[in-house]
C-alpha cells in the first residue's frame, strides 16, 4: 500500500513539474510579446518626434515663410492700388506693375520656401519642390498663347474694356472693373453686378455707352404694355423680372427674354390715340366744329379720371374720308405718373366722344355691305 501511493506521489510530482514548466513558457512569451507591442508604440512615437523636430518642423517653417510673404505683397499692392483708384483710377502702367505684383508674389513666395528648406538642409523637401517648380515651368511654357490672351485681357488691351457697354447674356452691362474675375454693373436691377471670369468674357465685344443710355427699359415700380397687356414691374434683378398684371396675378419673366420682349414703358410718359368715325352728313362739320368740340369735352371728362396736370395735351384730326365713315383720329398725351390708369384713360376716350356724340345727336355710322344686282 504504502509503495503504491509512492509511486503516485512521483507521477503527480512529475506531472506538476511540467505544468510548471509549461505556465514559465507561456509566461515568458506572454512578457516578450508585450515587450515587441511596447516597442512598436515607442517607435512609433519615436518616429513622430523626429519627424516634428526635423522634416515636419521644416515644412511648418516654409509654409509659414510662403504665406507670409505672398499676402504680404498682395497686401501692400492691393493698398497701393485702391489708393490709386481713388486718386486717379488705374493706368496702363497702373495694370502692368498690379499683375507683376501678383506674379512675383508667388515667386518670392516659393523662393522663402526654398530658403527655408535650403537653411535647414531638408534635401528632400527641397528636391520635391524643385521638381514641382520643374513641372509648373513646362506647364507655362505649353500653355503661353492662352496666358499672353489672358495678360491682355486683364491689363484693359482686350476686347472688353472698363467703363464700356458689354452685352452679356442679353442684358447690357457697365463693365466695372477688369481683371481675371471681371465686374459687371447694372444700376437699374437689384443686386444688379456680376462677378464673371475672363474666359466667358473673351468672345464679347464692348463698346462706349451713349449719354443717354439706358441700361435696362424700366426700373422697379414701372407700369408697361407687355404683349398689350397692362403690368407693373414689381422685381427684376440680374436674374428675372417679375410682373404684376392688373387684378394681382404676377408673372415670371427671365430677364434676357423681358428684354428681348421689347416692353413699352409707360412710365415716362404716353400718347392715346384712337380712330372714332362719324357719317358722311356730318361732313360740313368735319374740320372745324366735330373737332374742337372733342377737345372740349375730353378736356372735362378726362379730368374726371385723372389730374388734369396728367394731361399735357389733347388733340383731334380729321384723319380721313373713310369707305362709309369720316375719321378722325384722338391723340391725348399723358404723364407717366398716370401709367397705372391706362386702360381707363382708353375707356373714357370711348366713352366721352359716344356721350357727345348723343348729346349733339351726331350719328355714329356702321359698316355697310351695298350689294348691286344687274
Amino acid at each position: 500500500m504504502k509503495d503504491s501511493l509512492e509511486r503516485q506521489l512521483i507521477v503527480w510530482t512529475q506531472r506538476h513539474s511540467v505544468a510548471k514548466n509549461q505556465a514559465d513558457a507561456a509566461e515568458l512569451q506572454l512578457n516578450e510579446i508585450l515587450a515587441e507591442q511596447k516597442s512598436v508604440m515607442e517607435s512609433s512615437k519615436d518616429f513622430f518626434r523626429g519627424f516634428m523636430s526635423s522634416r515636419g518642423m521644416s515644412l511648418l517653417y516654409g509654409i509659414v515663410a510662403f504665406l507670409v510673404v505672398f499676402f504680404g505683397i498682395r497686401l501692400v499692392f492691393f493698398a497701393w492700388q485702391r489708393k490709386r483708384q481713388r486718386q486717379k483710377g488705374l493706368t496702363l502702367n497702373d495694370r502692368i506693375v498690379n499683375l507683376a505684383a501678383r506674379s512675383s508674389a508667388v515667386f518670392f513666395g516659393l523662393l522663402a520656401l526654398v530658403l527655408v528648406f535650403n537653411l535647414r538642409s531638408d534635401w528632400f523637401l527641397l528636391s520635391i519642390v524643385l521638381i514641382f517648380l520643374i513641372g509648373v515651368t513646362w506647364l507655362s511654357i505649353k500653355a503661353l498663347p492662352q496666358y499672353v490672351e489672358a495678360i491682355s485681357f486683364v491689363l484693359n488691351l482686350g476686347p472688353v474694356r472698363e467703363d464700356e457697354i458689354i452685352d452679356f447674356e442679353g442684358v447690357l452691362w457697365l463693365v466695372d472693373s477688369i481683371g481675371f474675375k471681371t465686374i459687371l454693373r447694372n444700376d437699374r436691377l437689384e443686386g444688379g453686378w456680376l462677378r464673371v471670369p475672363y474666359r466667358k468674357l473673351l468672345d464679347h465685344l464692348s463698346r462706349p455707352g451713349g449719354d443717354a443710355e439706358l441700361l435696362f427699359p424700366t426700373e422697379k415700380g414701372d407700369w408697361v404694355l407687355m404683349n398689350d397687356t397692362l403690368a407693373e414691374v414689381v422685381v427684376q434683378t440680374p436674374s428675372q423680372v417679375i410682373l404684376k398684371h392688373e387684378g394681382g396675378a404676377r408673372v415670371s419673366y427671365p430677364v434676357a427674354d423681358f428684354v428681348a420682349a421689347a416692353p413699352t414703358n409707360l412710365s415716362q410718359g404716353f400718347r392715346l390715340e384712337v380712330v372714332f368715325g362719324l357719317d358722311y352728313a356730318l361732313q360740313s362739320l368735319a374740320t372745324s366744329t366735330i373737332p374742337e368740340a372733342m377737345v372740349a369735352a375730353l378736356g372735362k371728362g378726362l379730368n374726371e379720371v385723372v389730374p388734369e396736370k396728367a394731361i399735357s395735351n389733347i388733340a383731334v384730326h380729321f384723319a380721313n374720308a373713310g369707305a362709309s365713315s369720316l375719321d378722325f383720329e384722338i391723340e391725348v398725351d399723358v404723364d407717366g405718373s398716370a401709367a397705372d390708369h391706362y386702360q381707363a384713360l382708353r375707356f373714357a376716350i370711348q366713352r366721352i366722344v359716344v356721350d357727345l356724340c348723343t348729346e349733339k345727336d351726331w350719328e355714329i355710322p356702321f359698316p355697310q355691305l351695298t350689294v348691286s344686282k344687274k
